[in-house]
């Protein structure tokens, strides 16, 4: 079906009646091991031990706290078994986490002296369940790593309380002045981040600061860079390759952060609408931010106009700010401040750079909280690339087991931005991969406590196990005058930031960035099949295809936007869901596909570590029928895709079905499916001792179809939300973009 022939996407604007206070039920606390008179001796032990470990840094730093690690069962790490009476105020409160069941606890000489106690004595019925939650405590090790040069990356701890952030702050500079060093340099990274840049004039600064009480870690800053090209000359370009705008046409704006691209460019240099430049020239190579550039306006033009690229152009912002040789996290995020503040018009940032260092499980990299802060400040969105493994003969497909060597590396772990991996499009007889598959370079997930990244792909080419691309890369321009062919993720990249920008560009009034995600994600897993969980880590979601298909109907499918705020302690539903009649077997049985994406801004705070996600929304879409004991009760139909695995203990839910991921995919193919009414709902929940009173934003696409494309569905839904006074509304789309 042609673009000016696609059925409109519908939106349901939430009502007031939409919303209501759920009833929250309680119960008496989990007993999960036996504390017996060993037991509680065992815990306060450890406990006595962690203050024997500080006994020193506590007499020199008296008015700093120190930081300890409680370590809890793998079956009682949900927020419900959280142990806040034992671990609270009084004794030591938890302050954050690292990875799953480690707990990072504020500790004082009284503190471990009052939770010793406590171990000891508590006899009640919450404190015997709390306890029981509990395997071990130890001292915190700060993370120490030597920077080659004479600048280290300095990161203290937060404790969530004013007094104490203030005296660990305090003695820090204290223990600096005896250094010399009067006005270290702080860089704003984040929430619950405290960040320092110090120049080490003298050796023994690191071994001092490593035994402060108060440091978090010490290290260099990360060097990012663009991947170096590898691209080879196909022949020279000519100007019909790269035709210039089209004379009236009103194209959004793309931010590019890379390389950048030659001053006087003959074929970017009309698409581009500024040019700002942090690197000195001799430091410059153009060649891959070029190759970026062109993607994002012509990339399918330049690709034989291969369908699979998309169709659509933007104008550039070119940000040189990486250096040949590579750009301090420092320099890069200063750059980035700036950048994102001059050019407030820029909505959609790309941002194909990287480093070669792993992700870490259990928490989130300083880059990657920063960009997710300048995101929020801001109100733009990052797309990154997941970034390239490098080791010759690559990976294959099904994928060789390379342990952690090809996982993501930062920033790809912001929760903000989107990340693309890359998929192959051509292949032969030599390639690693066939045409379909994951790149064998393309770096795969997930992020810190199983978070889903990347969340789609795109085509970034193909290679053989020595590393040539040949006829089966990506092509592009050089920014020397030539057509080039390479592969990389951060030739994927591109093609979803035209994307995003055009998507929400070409909706009236602009597509929120929550919207726009939403779209992306969900059109890209409306092409796939059903997911598994290996697919998942490399390849996101899927790819998403062209334009008009990402914001269009078909008449044998019907898709559904909901944009809507939840406040806390408030639910909402839609207590008879329109299933259209046209799809039922025989009364009140169903067969149809469903497909659901939910796209929610969860609050962030990176001094609660791995759990720097803290809130979360969850849907259900299922039938709403009455049960024996006369109400009405709703069952969840459609699943998360891939479905989740394992039991429902906490630990499943985060590795398996979603949980406090900000992305989530839900599918079923339902042959005989029986309910009378159906009912949709969503839900809010936030981190155990997370007080907030900020509503959550979420946007939640539902698209109904028959599997054998044939039936009406999409004039049933309508019909019957307007029976149901739903007021779904056309989402409306502009075709040609004239000022």
């Amino acid at each position: 079906m042609s673009e000016s022939k696609k059925l409109p996407l519908k939106v349901v604007p939430p009502l007031e009646r939409d919303f209501y206070r759920p009833h929250v039920g309680g119960g008496a606390k989990k007993v999960f091991t036996p504390v017996d008179a060993e037991f509680r001796g065992m815990l306060s032990a450890q406990v006595i031990e962690v203050r024997d470990h500080f006994v020193t840094a506590f007499k020199e730093f008296p008015t700093v706290p120190a930081v300890a690690r409680a370590k809890v069962r793998p079956d009682a790490i949900a927020k419900s078994h959280r142990p806040v009476a034992v671990l609270s105020e009084k004794t030591c409160p938890i302050i954050g986490a690292e990875g799953l069941g480690e707990l990072l606890l504020s500790v004082t000489p009284q503190g471990l002296e009052n939770l010793a106690r406590r171990i000891e004595s508590d006899r009640t019925q919450e404190g015997i369940a709390n306890l029981s939650t509990l395997r071990s405590f130890e001292a915190y090790r700060p993370s120490v790593e030597i920077p080659k040069d004479e600048i280290a990356k300095v990161k203290l701890f937060r404790h969530n309380n004013p007094n104490f952030d203030a005296a660990v702050d305090e003695s820090f500079f204290h223990v600096l002045r005896r250094f010399g060093i009067r006005e270290p340099r702080e860089i704003r990274y984040g929430r619950g981040l405290k960040i320092y840049r110090l120049e080490l004039k003298q050796p023994d600064l690191i071994q001092v600061l490593s035994g402060y009480v108060g440091t978090q870690s010490v290290g260099p800053f990360p060097v990012y860079q663009p991947v170096r090209s590898t691209a080879v000359t196909v022949r020279s370009a000519v100007p019909d390759d790269f035709p210039v705008p089209e004379p009236g046409l009103d194209y959004p704006l793309i931010g590019v952060v890379d390389s950048g691209t030659a001053t006087g460019d003959p074929y970017l240099s009309p698409w581009r609408h500024a040019r700002e430049v942090y690197v000195p020239e001799a430091d410059q190579d153009n060649s891959h931010g070029s190759f970026v550039s062109g993607l994002i306006i012509h990339a399918r033009k330049l690709n034989h106009d291969d369908g699979r690229f998309p169709s659509c152009s933007a104008r550039i912002v070119d940000v040189v700010a990486l250096a040949k040789n590579g750009t301090t996290e420092d320099k890069l995020l200063s750059t980035l401040e700036d950048a994102v503040e001059k050019y407030p018009e820029v909505k959609v940032w790309n941002l194909s750079l990287g480093t070669e260092r792993a992700v870490d499980n259990k928490t989130f990299s300083d880059l990657g909280v920063a960009l997710d802060r300048l995101q929020d400040e801001h109100d733009v969105t990052f797309i990154l690339a997941a970034g390239n493994y490098r080791e010759k003969p690559y990976r294959g497909w099904p994928p060789d087991d390379l342990g952690e060597k090809d996982r993501i590396c930062a920033p790809a772990d912001s929760v903000r931005a989107i990340v693309v991996g890359s998929a192959a499009h051509r292949d032969h007889s030599s390639s690693r991969v066939k045409a379909g598959n994951p790149s064998p370079f393309s770096r795969r997930g997930p992020g810190p406590l199983y978070l889903p990244k990347p969340e789609l792909s795109h085509i970034g080419g193909n290679c053989n196990s020595a590393g040539s691309c040949n006829q089966i890369g990506v092509l592009s321009i050089d920014g020397r005058g030539n057509l080039a062919e390479d592969f990389g993720t951060s030739y994927a990249t591109p093609l979803v930031s035209t994307l995003f920008a055009n998507v929400s560009h070409r909706v009236v009034g602009g597509a929120s960035h929550l919207l726009s995600r939403a779209l992306l994600v969900h059109s890209a897993a409306l092409q796939g099949q059903k997911l598994d969980s290996t697919l998942l880590k490399y390849q996101g979601f899927g790819m998403p295809p062209d334009l008009p298909v990402v914001l269009g109907c078909e008449p044998w499918q019907c898709t559904l936007i909901f944009e809507l705020e939840i406040a806390p302690s408030v639910a909402y539903e839609k207590a008879d869901f329109p299933m259209p009649k046209c799809l039922c077997v025989e009364e009140d049985t169903i067969k149809a596909n469903v497909l659901m994406t939910l796209v929610h801004e969860p609050d962030l705070d990176a001094s609660f570590g791995s759990e720097y996600c803290r809130s979360n929304i969850e849907v259900s879409l299922g039938t709403y029928d009455t049960g024996e004991d006369g109400k009405q009760h709703q069952q969840k139909q459609i699943p998360e895709d891939p479905k989740l695995t394992g039991s429902a203990y906490e630990k499943d839910l985060v590795e398996h079905g979603f949980k406090w991921s900000p992305v989530k995919v839900y599918r079923r193919e339902m042959s005989r499916v029986r309910g009378e009414t159906w009912r949709l709902a969503l839900s809010a929940e936030h981190r155990s001792g997370q007080a907030t009173v900020e509503p959550q934003r979420a946007a939640l696409i539902i698209t109904v179809s028959d599997p054998l494309k044939k039936a009406p569905v999409y004039d049933e839904m309508v019909v019957q939300m307007n029976n149901l006074g739903w007021t779904a509304n056309d989402l409306q789309v502009r075709t040609r973009l004239r000022p």
